[in-house]
């Protein structure tokens, strides 16, 4: 358990720096800027925006969880490696709000630390309802790694089993210390080319296999188009080996 004093000095220097500002008003009811925080040694401290479009005033309770993956499976628990303030808030209608994320102690690692910032909506005006009559609050949760001491990309992808007909398998193994994420995945053949609707992210030591239609007919699948945090891969299937 982190000693309180310190504790309550970090959070007085990051609650300084909170500011509310008016913006101007935008299609969406909250928005959060930016949606990912990259911290590291040389950078202990980062910080998102909160804006608040809607009518009424929200209330945000922030916490902090780590991030680990099990058998493919995210697995988030509270603690204390960061500190986010403030820790509960409330942002005023037409208003947004800056939010401080510190580690608590910023020393090197040699695997990327992972963790999730989660504001979750206590607020207690509730009168704005949908048609239906209910009302409705969203949560947010945003991804946060801490960098390691040096950065190693390792992805290795290759063909796995699929029970499943019409479908084939595709499996990635992250070998690096870095998370790699995956926001577009295509399906190609000759002249056709099949999207599917993916966004994954993979964490160091990770691994992760997605089914996919199997183009059929006069042509077949030749090829997966991806569109990866790191830009564009394509991999040419009778290039893969099949996964053991």
């Amino acid at each position: 358990m982190m000693n309180r004093q310190i504790k309550r000095n970090i959070i007085a220097a990051l609650f300084g720096f909170s500011v509310f500002s008016t913006l101007v008003p935008c299609a969406e009811a909250v928005i959060v800027s930016p949606v990912q925080l990259d911290l590291s040694v040389k950078k202990p401290i980062g910080s998102f925006t909160v804006t608040n479009d809607s009518a009424l005033t929200i209330t945000y309770q922030s916490s902090a969880l780590s991030w680990t993956q099990v058998d493919g499976k995210d697995v988030q628990i509270e603690t204390n490696d960061l500190i986010v303030t403030p820790p509960i808030v409330s942002i005023k209608p037409k208003s947004a709000q800056v939010f401080r994320v510190a580690l608590f102690k910023a020393s090197p690692h040699l695997v990327e630390q992972s963790y999730r910032i989660v504001l979750d909506d206590i607020s207690t005006d509730v009168s704005e309802k949908s048609e239906t009559g209910l009302s409705f609050r969203f949560n947010h949760n945003l991804p946060l790694f801490y960098a390691p001491l040096i950065s190693v990309d390792s992805v290795v992808w290759s063909l796995c089993d699929s029970h499943v007909a019409g479908k084939s398998c595709l499996l990635m193994e992250n070998k690096g210390n870095l998370h790699a994420k995956i926001v577009q995945f295509s399906a190609v053949a000759a002249s056709i080319e099949e999207p599917n609707s993916l966004t994954k992210t993979v964490l160091a030591g990770g691994t992760s296999q997605w089914l996919f239609s199997t183009i059929q007919g006069t042509e077949n699948t030749t090829s997966i188009k991806l569109i990866t945090d790191k830009g564009p891969l394509t991999l040419i299937l009778k290039d893969l080996p099949r996964s053991k």
